[in-house]
């Protein structure tokens, strides 16, 4: 379902900071009933490693990053205000990493 965005709405960024290999490491885990509408996705990485960012728990299908990255590489998503990355409602946004050292950080507003 597609959710444009209110300019008037409070956005926030959600940042997380991941030592070594992750397993479904939650970035975003909105209030009860709220679903997360994401404007821009920043990701980068100290060494080589698989990165997947999923909608809940990571499986095929929910992958919405899913890339191997060098070292030292940031990978930069947007996502016009018109047309945001819309979550289901009370789903949460998660890392995994093959290894390395991982930085995330998600631009959004929780609705």
């Amino acid at each position: 379902m597609s959710r444009p965005v209110n300019l008037a709405w409070n956005y926030t960024y959600k940042n997380l900071q991941q030592t070594g290999a992750a397993s479904d490491v939650t970035i975003w885990d909105p209030a009860a009933g709220k679903a997360v509408c994401i404007l821009k996705i920043v990701v980068s990485t100290l060494g080589a490693a698989l990165v997947q960012i999923t909608e809940g728990a990571d499986a095929a299908g929910t992958r919405i990053l899913d890339t191997y990255m060098a070292a030292n590489e940031t990978i930069v998503l947007d996502f016009p205000v018109e047309a945001p990355l819309n979550l289901d409602p009370d789903s949460i946004l998660t890392l995994t990493t093959s290894a390395s050292n991982s930085k995330v950080s998600v631009l959004g507003v929780e609705v």
